[in-house]
């Protein structure tokens, strides 16, 4: 507990540091790190941070899709008979999960 707390005080302390660097116009974690570390580790920090961010909404959608189709599929928790939503092969959750992603676009 003692190591993670250290841990934990001497991040916040860095980030404090990295911050109070200069006057950042705007843009994030991504613009603070890049003009603090320069271009080439900024780079590769914001594509890790565009590869997260890609793979966190496609884990959010499977998520959600999971989530309606248990309550609205055959046999969900909101259906009075056994008709709902179909779910016979993942190509439906892949459509609903394409739908829900477009709906969010809007």
């Amino acid at each position: 507990l003692v190591l993670a707390y250290f841990i934990l005080v001497m991040t916040v302390l860095s980030i404090c540091a990295i911050s109070t660097n200069g006057a950042l116009e705007g843009g994030g974690a991504y613009y603070m790190i890049s003009r603090a570390l320069g271009p080439e580790f900024g780079g590769s920090i914001g594509f890790l941070f565009y590869v997260a961010n890609v793979l966190g909404c496609a884990l959010y959608v499977v998520g959600f899709v999971e989530g309606v189709l248990q309550n609205f599929g055959e046999g969900g928790s909101f259906m009075t008979n056994s008709e709902g939503l179909p779910v016979n092969s993942e190509w439906w959750k892949y459509f609903y999960a394409t739908i829900s992603l477009l709906i969010c676009l809007l």
